[in-house]
């Protein structure tokens, strides 16, 4: 009867870890946050704020809700929803930019803390460690050292002089997937250093409390207290309910419309190709060669293809035609000098055009790019795709404009867009490699 009885107790416990093993787990974060800022007589000034998170951890994904706007992770499709929940509004974003936009930040971190360095600059803001610790990332050639104690059982993490973060060893213990996704819940959040998060990782333990430092142009601290881990059963995540819309924190002119494109339904490729080429077919009928040559061009631009067979036969004569001449000998300038030549020439072929003159847009947008003047090529481009949204190579520069900007979130989404109207598009080659290095190269953002 005792061996039954044993038995009975520990088939209850196989069940029971089962079962919480293929739950979802949901818990809470009360976050006390404190700034400091040092004003000009350098005295230190503090913020402090408190705030409610409602965590949700399931299968390839976590979300959390904070004041109001809900953020899931999908690292399934590799998305990041965020949903105004007042409003019923939500964004989707592809997790992408958020390394993209880490890896690109934190080098340039590196570089000017290293010339803060050289010029032997007091407290340096931007040093090494401290950039890892904020952005979850570290140099691979040169670990930083940090010290790791125990004080009042909790284990605290420093470098030079400065706390980073300590955790309570007490907790919750919990399945390791779960683990795995609080940690990468944390990493995306609050940051932390990779040293720090590979520790934290060790057991399967989520700490009852955790406190994060953060020094950025200011000295931010994160206390945070977890409340009890609840089971939940094993659900996917829901949209449902809320419609995409641009959310009130996205200023950018040109949101509007990539939201309204990424969104449709409908994607008549083929048979916006079709008309591109009538087009061009009955401009050559009518004797407006330039415009001929430029409908040729848009239909690559669009679609990624090869002229089609009809340009090869009137090929000889278009070539011959002064304004398509000086077009095609002003699109790749050698020096800045030439750059501007150019700009003025195709500025005076948009004269010269009937109906196609948003496509010369596009290739003065491509010279101001290279001369830098990022807002005047990115009005270009927000001409020439108002005229025609399914220009497929100007996303992907337009993406580049915004990339440089460090605003990621919208070179993914102008990516996302080119990828929907033309998957196969020579000119996402570059993107669609980014992705796969970003992917191999920080394994623990996916």
């Amino acid at each position: 009867m005792k061996k039954t009885i044993l038995f009975f107790i520990a088939f209850l416990s196989i069940s029971n870890f089962a079962n919480s093993a293929s739950a979802n787990i949901e818990f809470s974060i009360h976050v006390h946050q404190t700034t400091e800022k040092k004003d000009s007589d350098n005295k230190i000034l503090r913020d402090e704020n408190r705030s409610e998170m409602l965590v949700n951890i399931g299968d390839g994904y976590f979300s959390y809700t904070s004041k109001g706007t809900k953020y899931i992770y999908d690292f399934t499709k590799k998305r990041v929803l965020t949903i105004d929940m007042s409003k019923r509004i939500f964004s989707d974003d592809s997790l992408f930019s958020n390394i993209g936009f880490r890896e690109y930040e934190f080098k340039n971190r590196l570089m000017l803390g290293g010339a803060l360095a050289a010029a032997k600059i007091e407290d340096n803001p931007m040093q090494q460690v401290l950039s890892e610790h904020l952005f979850s990332l570290q140099k691979k050639d040169a670990h930083s050292k940090l010290s790791q104690t125990l004080e009042n059982d909790f284990l605290l993490f420093a470098a030079g002089g400065k706390e980073l973060l300590s955790y309570s060893r007490q907790g919750e213990q919990v399945a390791h997937k779960d683990k795995e996704t609080f940690v990468k819940f944390f990493r995306y959040v609050f940051g932390g250093h990779p040293q720090i998060l590979d520790k934290l990782l060790s057991d399967d333990v989520i700490p009852k409390s955790i406190r994060i430092h953060r020094y950025n142009m200011f000295h931010e601290i994160n206390a945070l207290t977890i409340s009890a881990i609840k089971n939940t059963p094993k659900k996917s995540f829901s949209i449902e309910g809320n419609r995409p819309g641009v959310l009130s924190n996205d200023s950018d002119e040109f949101s509007i419309h990539l939201n309204k494109i990424k969104h449709s339904k409908n994607m008549p490729l083929e048979n916006h190709l079709k008309l591109l080429l009538s087009r061009a077919e009955e401009h050559y009928k009518n004797g407006h060669y330039m415009d001929t040559m430029l409908a040729y061009l848009e239909y690559n631009l669009v679609s990624g293809l090869p002229f089609p067979s009809t340009f090869h036969e009137q090929k000889a004569i278009l070539i011959q035609n002064r304004n398509v001449k000086q077009l095609l000998a002003s699109l790749s300038p050698k020096s800045k000098e030439k750059a501007e030549q150019f700009l003025s020439v195709l500025q005076n072929l948009e004269k010269a055009s009937k109906q196609q003159s948003h496509v010369l847009k596009i290739f003065e947008a491509n010279i101001q790019m290279s001369l830098r003047h990022h807002q005047e090529a990115k009005e270009l481009f927000y001409k020439a795709l108002k005229i025609n949204p399914y220009i497929t190579g100007a996303y992907k520069d337009l993406g580049g404009i915004y990339f440089n900007e460090y605003n990621a979130v919208l070179a993914w989404r102008c990516w996302d867009v080119a990828r929907k109207i033309a998957p196969t598009h020579k000119m996402l080659t570059q993107i669609n490699k980014f992705e796969t290095r970003l992917s191999m190269d920080h394994p623990e953002f996916f």
